[in-house]
C-alpha cells in the first residue's frame, strides 16, 4: 500500500511538473512553426517597437496596455497554438503565462524575442 502512495505520488508530480514547462523555441524553430499565413503570431511589444520592425504577419498585442491586450487576444481561437515574441522574451514570456492561464491550449514564446530572431538573420518587416 505504501508503495502504491509513493507510485501516486511520483506519477502526480511528474505530471504537474510537466504541464507547468514553458515551451520556448529558438528562433529557427519559431520561424518553421509561425511561418504560416494562418497562424496566431502576436508581438506583445509596444506600438513604437512593433512600428520599428516586427515578424512578418504579426498582430499587435501591446502587453503593458492591459485593455489593448485583452482586446486583441479576444479574436485568438483558444484552440489553436499561439505564437508570441517580445523584444528579448520577458514580455512574451509573461504574456503566455496569461494567456495558458486564460485557456490557450498551446502558447510558444520565442525564446530571446526579436532580438534573437535579428541575431539569427531571420527578417522583420515594417509594413501593417
Amino acid at each position: 500500500m505504501k508503495n502504491i502512495f509513493k507510485a501516486l505520488l511520483l506519477l502526480f508530480t511528474a505530471c504537474n511538473v510537466s504541464a507547468q514547462q514553458k515551451e520556448q523555441v529558438s528562433a529557427e524553430e519559431f520561424e518553421k512553426l509561425a511561418s504560416p499565413v494562418e497562424a496566431q503570431l502576436l508581438d506583445v511589444r509596444r506600438p513604437d517597437e512593433f512600428e520599428e520592425g516586427h515578424i512578418k504577419n504579426a498582430k499587435l498585442a501591446d502587453w503593458q496596455n492591459e485593455t489593448q491586450f485583452k482586446q486583441k487576444v479576444a479574436q485568438l481561437d483558444k484552440t489553436k497554438p499561439v505564437y508570441v515574441y517580445c523584444k528579448a522574451g520577458i514580455r512574451g514570456s509573461k504574456a503566455q503565462d496569461w494567456l495558458t492561464k486564460n485557456g490557450f491550449t498551446r502558447v510558444i514564446n520565442l525564446q530571446g524575442g526579436i532580438d534573437a530572431w535579428k541575431e539569427a538573420g531571420k527578417p522583420v518587416t515594417k509594413e501593417p
